[in-house]
């Protein structure tokens, strides 16, 4: 039977920052209310990752072999495509089940190989780009295009007429009010909905790019000393960059000149990753109080919503 919550946040990786008792304190920012739960948390959303590619109203089969043609898949097969809503959740349980022995040994301070290191990265990637800010921030954009598009298309009666025409083509019969659609785009009485599809692809298609460049960054593991710990968010995966708190978190991308991208590993290790020369091995680094809590205070300004740590105090304290 499909899985209806699928979480953004691994229950393995939230695992990482829980206390004795196997609780983590979160702390919701828009209350500002702190409240113990276990590793399944409030970190999932309702069917967040299903995907339906047969829910569209089918094209004629004249009509699907244009865009076919228009897009370069003619010579795809796509026969055996069907309906699988757990598609993306399988794969990205896939990706968690074989980085979560890999998370491990980092922390067990063992070695890993290149390919455990290029996996992580896969991971790493996909913990940046299959969270809702993500998908928000995707959807965003395509819908500012769509809408800069739909105003040049339907800038002037020439332009729906013609419209009108290729449609026409398409077996469309019904008659169209050319004032009333000028009316509709230039009163912005239209919404613009982005299938869910959308943020899914390019949530993918993200990954693709970023695992390797973050392969090839130098990694460095610092590590927390004994009676402090490191918080992680909902927002795991970030950039160290001053123009992304004053923009925002996609103002600054991987490559960016000078960028840290910063990843919680655990409570106990936290990876940096920085573009330098030469790619070098895996560095750890053992830091102090006062180092772990400006880290800490930097994992709470990048987080959207939701701060979890291993007590609430820890919490508390970075709040001043």
């Amino acid at each position: 039977m499909p899985s209806k919550k699928h979480h953004y946040l691994p229950q393995f990786y939230v695992k990482g920052f829980t206390n004795n008792q196997a609780h983590v304190f979160v702390l919701n920012k828009s209350t500002g209310k702190i409240n113990k739960q276990g590793k399944n948390g409030t970190f999932h959303k309702y069917k967040f990752y299903t995907v339906d590619f047969n829910k569209h109203k089918q094209r004629s089969p004249e009509s699907a072999e244009r865009m076919r043609k228009q897009f370069g898949l003619e010579k795809v097969d796509t026969s055996g495509y069907i309906e699988y809503p757990d598609m993306i959740e399988d794969l990205l349980g896939d990706s968690e089940t074989a980085s979560a022995p890999i998370i491990r040994k980092l922390i067990e301070r063992k070695n890993i190989t290149e390919r455990e290191r290029f996996e992580l990265s896969t991971f790493i990637a996909l913990m940046y780009t299959r969270n809702p800010l993500f998908h928000k921030f995707v959807s965003e954009i395509e819908e500012q295009r769509v809408n800069q598009g739909i105003k040049k298309m339907f800038e002037n009666e020439e332009n729906i007429k013609d419209m009108y025409n290729k449609i026409l083509e398409e077996d469309y019969e019904n008659e169209i009010d050319v004032q009333k659609i000028l009316d509709c785009v230039n009163e912005d009485r239209y919404k613009v909905k982005v299938p869910k599809e959308l943020t899914v692809q390019m949530m993918l298609l993200g990954v693709t790019t970023i695992d390797k460049i973050l392969y090839n960054k130098t990694w460095l593991i610092l590590e927390a000393p004994l009676l402090t710990s490191f918080i992680t968010s909902d927002q795991p995966v970030f950039m160290n960059h001053p123009i992304a708190l004053e923009q925002g978190p996609f103002s600054v991308g991987v490559e960016t000149q000078g960028v840290e991208v910063i990843f919680p590993i655990s409570k106990e290790l936290i990876l940096i990753m920085r573009k330098t020369p030469i790619k070098d091995d895996i560095l750890y680094k053992k830091i102090n109080r006062l180092e772990v809590r400006n880290l800490n205070k930097l994992i709470f300004s990048h987080s959207q919503r939701y701060i979890i740590a291993r007590d609430s105090d820890l919490i508390k304290n970075l709040m001043k």
